[in-house]
């Protein structure tokens, strides 16, 4: 989730109205089950247990392996100390430094098994939780295997107002605080502005207590950001992650949140329509705001997409009815293209100018504010200037040996095609070289970037963003720019005499009279290097007895053959990825219930269990 303000390090030990302390609350399947009702959910045609009331997080623990968990009892932990402090010790938050030596099994240079570490952890854990005033209630899973613990802090709570101020975070003003204001320039007075959309956007200031009636109330995605921003402050959840110690921690999914989403987002029947942005604040309650902008920029981007459709369906059959001329093909397809870098142009600007509205209604920024230091951090290392020099040059080795290896499949293409082989073979492998590029670069990136030792997790994100857009956009692009403008001057062709030539391009098939002053005219040009030498253009018309000075070219049916094959491919590939995660997730919830029913006879599975796989 995205942050809107800074924050304080030594939180607890301030001057506010005290934390009231809590106690886990743990609860066993059976009591578990009375609690919760079960109904239908829609979308997802299961009935579930409904166990996401009061609850703001979730996290997942695994149990050991007797019970069916992932936690191995007779695995051994060395520097259990040192592993503990990755976790507790907070650099930010002075007042963290030694949580994690009050564990009762953990001792310096001294090996535990695992179950007893994961116990410690689990323990200091909760009391951390406990101490900061947040409800705990702790639940097994339907097989046994994990145990779920539910994170609350309730809106009107005294804990929420505490954690809102001690975090300096941003709320938004009620309307009514600005009656009172008198008219001022563009401000009528008496009530908030609104934008462009004919939204109301009010101000939005660092919450305090004393002022609690001038802010709206805490809403879920509040709630859940003041819960993370004050974890981030006393544990690194990502390294009890890394760790093994939780499986998962995620916010709380709400039914009736899961249900509009599907209703008036994901449905199937729903999917020849355009996409638009009235769902946005359905998509942001559920989603948060940094996946929510995605969903934006993705319909955006759809609906401007139906200006250039129109444009390539017209030059489609301009082409096809002859209405374009052939001479003048060259002209349509440069007229497309600078049509389309304007059009790039300016759907970039306005997506900035809509989404600047669109942040400031929301309060929130572009980047996180709140820096969360990465546990994987090393404090005693400097970012050094030598390793983000070894980084970059490690990029420029990968980008050349790419373009080394996209040279050597264009070459045995164009030789297979001139062979008389089939064009798509050749298209196909070009797709799997790029498509396997791209994911051996989205394996090496996040490695690189650990390299240079990032302090947080926004410096680090932004370093790992730069690497990935950068080369996998090169890696996709490289391959068509080299067959549509590089081939043209890196292929030549050059003889004694232009027969010569043309025997080498078209395999010594005949040519006549006609074929070869066309060639000579239009494909070919003087050699310097030897007197009365010709050379013939990479790119030439292919083998016809028909062929004129606007014939199409071997790099125009290359290039087309490659372009239809890699989106094809990705369509493909994307379809078939989205259907074996749906399936995947079906077969394990489908699975632990098939266990429980082994076990117990059949019972319900749970919401946060289910949005948990």
């Amino acid at each position: 989730m995205m942050s809107n303000g800074q924050h304080s390090a030594r939180l607890i030990n301030a001057t506010t109205p005290e934390i009231q302390e809590t106690k886990l609350k743990v609860l066993d399947e059976e009591t578990y089950e009375k609690t919760e009702p079960v109904r239908a959910l829609n979308g997802t045609g299961l009935s579930l247990r409904m166990d996401d009331d009061h609850c703001v997080m979730v996290i997942i623990f695994p149990r050991g392996k007797q019970a069916g968990g992932a936690v191995d009892p007779k695995q051994e932990i060395e520097d259990p100390l040192d592993m503990a402090e990755r976790i507790f010790k907070i650099y930010e938050n002075p007042d963290s430094y030694t949580a994690h030596e009050t564990c009762k099994r953990i001792q310096e240079n001294e090996t535990v098994s695992a179950d007893e570490y994961h116990a410690d952890v689990r323990e200091l854990l909760i009391k951390t939780l406990e101490k900061s005033g947040v409800n705990c209630v702790q639940f097994p899973s339907l097989d046994g295997d994990e145990d779920f613990l539910k994170l609350d802090v309730p809106a009107d709570s005294p804990t929420l107002k505490f954690m809102a101020e001690k975090l300096r975070y941003k709320m938004a003003f009620k309307a009514e605080v600005y009656e009172p204001i008198p008219a001022c320039g563009p401000f009528k007075g008496a009530e908030p502005m609104r934008n462009d959309d004919d939204k109301v956007v009010v101000a939005f200031d660092e919450y305090t207590v004393a002022k609690d009636h001038m802010f709206e109330d805490f809403d879920f995605v509040d709630r859940a950001r003041i819960l993370e921003f004050w974890l981030d402050q006393w544990v690194s959840l990502d390294e009890m992650l890394r760790q093994g110690i939780i499986s998962a921690y995620f916010p709380c999914p709400k039914a009736e949140d899961m249900e509009k989403v599907h209703e008036d987002v994901g449905s199937l029947l729903s999917f020849y329509k355009l996409p638009n942005h009235t769902h946005e604040q359905i998509l942001r309650d559920y989603f948060g705001e940094e996946i929510t902008f995605f969903f934006r920029f993705m319909a955006f981007l759809t609906r401007s997409l139906v200006t250039l459709a129109f444009i390539g369906v017209a030059y489609y059959i301009g082409k096809k009815t002859h209405l374009i001329k052939s001479e003048d093909l060259g002209y349509a397809r440069s007229g497309i293209a600078l049509v389309t870098s304007i059009w790039a142009s300016v759907l970039f600007q306005r997506f900035k100018l809509t989404t600047a509205r669109v942040k400031q209604y929301w309060g929130c920024s572009d980047y996180e504010e709140h820096e969360q230091v990465r546990p994987d951090w090393d404090y005693h290392k400097q970012n050094s200037s030598f390793m983000t020099i070894l980084v970059n040059v490690f990029t420029i080795v990968y980008v050349c040996l790419y373009v080394g290896a996209i040279s050597v499949i264009l070459a045995w293409g164009r030789n297979a095609v001139e062979e008389g082989k089939s064009a798509s073979t050749a298209s196909l492998v070009l797709t799997i070289v790029i498509k396997a590029g791209s994911f051996i670069w989205g394996k090496l990136a996040p490695k690189l970037t650990d390299l240079e030792n990032h302090r947080t997790e926004d410096s680090y994100a932004s370093k790992l963003i730069v690497l990935l857009s950068s080369v996998k956009l090169f890696v996709a692009l490289w391959p068509f720019i080299m067959q549509c403008f590089l081939t043209n001057i890196t292929n030549i062709v050059c003889a004694s005499t232009l027969d010569k030539a043309l025997e080498v391009v078209w395999k010594g098939r005949p040519v006549t009279a006609e074929m070869s002053k066309v060639m000579q005219d239009h494909f070919s040009f003087a050699n310097d290097e030897v007197k009365g030498g010709v050379c013939v253009t990479g790119c030439y018309p292919i083998y016809s007895q028909d062929i004129f000075a606007y014939s199409q070219t071997n790099c125009d049916d290359a290039a087309s053959t490659s372009v239809r094959t890699y989106f094809i491919f990705q369509i493909v590939s994307e379809v078939v990825f989205i259907i074996i995660g749906i399936v995947l997730t079906k077969l394990a919830v489908r699975s632990e219930m098939q266990k429980a029913s082994d076990r117990d006879g059949g019972k319900p599975y749970s919401l946060l269990q289910c949005h948990a796989k």
